[in-house]
């Protein structure tokens, strides 16, 4: 027997929709029903932006077709740019190309990407990445006009910059001069020259750059990155509000000088010491930090480090988070024990809501369960969670860093 429903109000299936804002296909699907239901299905379709622009050649035809109908799109609805608020551009490269630049000789005049870059007015989140360390200087002029464009939006709260070459960090530094609402900052598999002191003066010492609140640094190839970002160039980037902090590779020993500029706003920190080893690091001046990640590679006295970083904490404090991943042979790790005493001594970490444990082991290997009987203390108070590292259901990434905030996706 049919029942014929009585039809529901549009700003109720509006509020279903929404509902499906991160389901690409269901909102594909819902597009299609009717014309009713295409202008909200349509809104969150077009929310996240990626343009593939192959290079040398930005002219393709595959590529012009689609940008030349985009930007036609928007152009006839308007209402659509202000819901686009996520934009992702990758240059696939053929090859390094550092002589002659990126692009293919008198492709220049026939750019359709800068047109449709500064139509984009209301993006929010903004990421540049190549396939290959290419250089950022060998971007065509009309195209580096069009970024420096999105960038200055007062809407941009958040930037990611992926396998890029800079001559300088003066290049970041002006860059992002004038975002003035520019919240977070990633850079990722980057490369920072030095500046002389005859460029350091160009860089306007006087004006502002914007106060950051998100930092993610993940293989930095910067000699002095750590003089760049600190106290040195406040006037290019005002760290002293930093909240989230991830560091990752970086050659330069900086971290300690990085914590100090960031002072007691950190709240949450992700370090991955890799190939430069342990650095003197103190977290005293953390008063705030509610979440502590480290990512450890093969080194005799990791444990030994980690319990100075430990006690380096303001106590009492409001620590609630703490990860420590060991990826190195469990045989060679001594100090389970000293890490339970310090996490656990009355009064320090009340806050303490779980701490978990990364181990290069089986969970059925005689090592694994040394751990847990080393931490004992934190298993009796039901805050321990040991697991195995580099399993297949983990996603194995180059960097292996965890997100640290609603910004990152790893």
């Amino acid at each position: 027997m049919s029942v014929d429903l009585p039809p529901l109000p549009q700003e109720l299936i509006d509020n279903i929709i929404d509902h499906l804002h991160s389901d690409n296909i269901s909102l594909l699907n819902c597009a299609l029903v009717c014309r009713a239901w295409l202008s909200t299905s349509r809104l969150h379709l077009f929310a996240k932006i990626h343009l593939h622009v192959p290079l040398p050649s930005f002219d393709t035809p595959s590529a012009s077709r689609k940008f030349n109908r985009l930007l036609r799109l928007l152009y006839k609805y308007t209402e659509l740019v202000p819901h686009i608020h996520e934009l992702q551009v990758h240059f696939e490269c053929e090859g390094p190309n550092p002589e002659y630049g990126l692009l293919a000789a008198g492709a220049e005049d026939t750019l359709l990407l800068p047109s449709l870059l500064t139509t984009f007015t209301h993006v929010r989140h903004f990421e540049l990445s190549s396939n290959l360390s290419a250089s950022w200087h060998s971007l065509p002029p009309r195209v580096l006009h069009a970024i420096d464009t999105v960038v200055r939006q007062p809407s941009i709260t958040y930037v990611r910059l992926s396998s890029w070459v800079f001559n300088s960090w003066k290049t970041i530094a002006s860059l992002f001069q004038h975002s003035q609402n520019l919240r977070g900052l990633a850079l990722r598999s980057t490369e920072l020259g030095t500046v002389n002191e005859e460029q350091e003066q160009e860089l306007r010492p006087g004006s502002s750059g914007p106060r950051l609140e998100f930092l993610t640094l993940d293989y930095v190839d910067c000699p002095d990155l750590g003089s760049w970002l600190s106290n040195e160039h406040q006037s290019m980037m005002d760290l002293t509000n930093i909240r989230e902090f991830r560091l990752a590779h970086s050659d330069d020993n900086c971290v300690d000088r990085l914590l100090r500029t960031f002072g007691d706003s950190l709240e949450r920190f992700h370090l991955k010491p890799g190939r430069i080893g342990l650095q003197p690091m103190t977290l005293e001046r953390c008063a705030r930090l509610k979440s502590l990640r480290l990512t450890l590679d093969e080194h005799p006295a990791s444990l030994v480090w980690v319990s100075g970083v430990l006690t380096s904490i303001p106590v009492p404090g409001i620590l609630e988070h703490v990860a420590i991943e060991v990826y190195i042979d469990p045989k060679k790790l001594m100090g389970w024990r000293a890490i339970d005493n310090i996490l656990t001594r009355s009064g320090a970490f009340n806050s303490l809501k779980e701490v978990a444990i990364g181990v290069f082991a089986h969970p059925a290997n005689a090592e694994f369960l040394k751990v847990q009987e080393g931490l004992v203390g934190l298993k009796e108070q039901g805050l321990l969670r040991v697991y195995q590292l580099a399993t297949k259901s983990q996603k194995l990434c180059s960097e292996l860093t965890p997100m640290i905030s609603s910004f990152e996706e790893c």
